[in-house]
Order: structure tokens, then sequence, then C-alpha cells
């Protein structure tokens, strides 16, 4: 194998000593840190996975053995969280409030794995209650064409902060797009 393969393999299990929780370290980190080409890195880690030296899963490279596993300390702490998120699913604590609860790293390894969706710099959801409204949001769409933040609001029986985050952040990803008061899907 060559020097260069040799290298980036130790940075990825230094990354993995140094940053247990995360999922693996971003591409764009990668190649920043050896000065590659993004052509080069490309071919690069095709090898490398081709070899099955490593595994590459959107954004993320990462050494086929690593695993993120929570200590039972961290596995409360999050449990705690989540019970926070269950007790109140269109309500739930802020991105400030849950960071600061169980700390940064945890706190991103429940973003990187999915567990957590950010809607907005201040408002997230789990999973499950964020895919739930999204759905019912695009049966009402279906329905009547159209929805506003207050019948959002009055559907989950939640605040105005919650629903117009929610909407938002449909409008940014192409879900629905904006037309007045109202979010439509997108002609």
């Amino acid at each position: 194998m060559d020097a260069l393969k040799v290298q980036v393999l130790d940075a990825l299990a230094q990354y993995h000593a140094a940053h247990p929780l995360r999922h693996g370290m971003a591409r764009e980190e990668l190649r920043t840190l050896f000065g590659l080409a993004p052509f080069a890195l490309n071919q690069l880690l095709k090898e490398l996975k081709a070899a099955g030296s490593l595994t590459v899963k959107g954004k993320w490279v990462a050494l086929p053995t690593h695993r993120v596993w929570f200590s039972p300390f961290e596995r409360v702490k999050v449990d705690v969280l989540l019970a926070k998120f269950v007790a109140a699913p269109f309500s739930p604590p802020s991105v400030k409030d849950a960071r600061s609860e169980i700390g940064r790293e945890l706190f991103s390894r429940l973003l990187e794995s999915g567990e957590l969706v950010q809607v907005s710099d201040d408002v997230l959801f789990r999973k499950n209650d964020y895919d739930f409204m999204r759905a019912r949001v695009c049966e009402l769409i279906e329905k009547n064409g159209k929805i506003t933040a207050a019948e959002t609001r009055d559907l989950f029986a939640t605040s105005r902060k919650y629903a117009l985050a929610l909407l938002e952040h449909f409008d940014k990803i192409g879900l629905t797009a904006r037309d007045g008061d109202f979010h439509k899907f997108p002609k």
C-alpha cells in the first residue's frame, strides 16, 4: 500500500480516537488535511473502499472497524434528554438547551445519526416526530392545497415558534414553497 493510503488510514484512526462519538471524518476535512484535489481524494477513497480499508457514507469517511458506542453514563444522559422530547414532541427542548444538557459531542452525534433533526437555529425534533409532522403537513396540503403557520400550530397544539420553524424548514428543503401567508407544494 502506498504511503499516502497508510497516512490516510492512520489519520482516520487518530480521528476516531479523538472523536469516538462521531460517525467519521468529513470528506472535506480529510481532503484539506492532505491538500488533495477533489478528484484525487475521490480516487483515493474509491481504492481504499474497494480494498475494504474504509467506509464512505455520504460526507463521512471511517475505518470499517469504527463503531459509536455510548458509555453507560452517556446513554443515561441521552435517554434523559430524549425522554423530554417524547414528553413534548411538538414543543421539545431548544437546540441550546439540548446541547448544554448533554454536551456538544453527544449532541452532534444525535444530529449525525439522525435521531434528532434540526429545523432552525433554535428548533429541533426527534426523527419520529419530525416524520409524523411532515406527513401530517403534506396530508393537509394535499387536502386543502395550502397550509398556514396558524393551522400548523393548531394541528400540533404547539406554539407559533415551532410551527413557523417547521414550515420555513420545509420551504428551505423544497418540500413546500411560501406564497404569502400560505405554504404550498412547489409547482
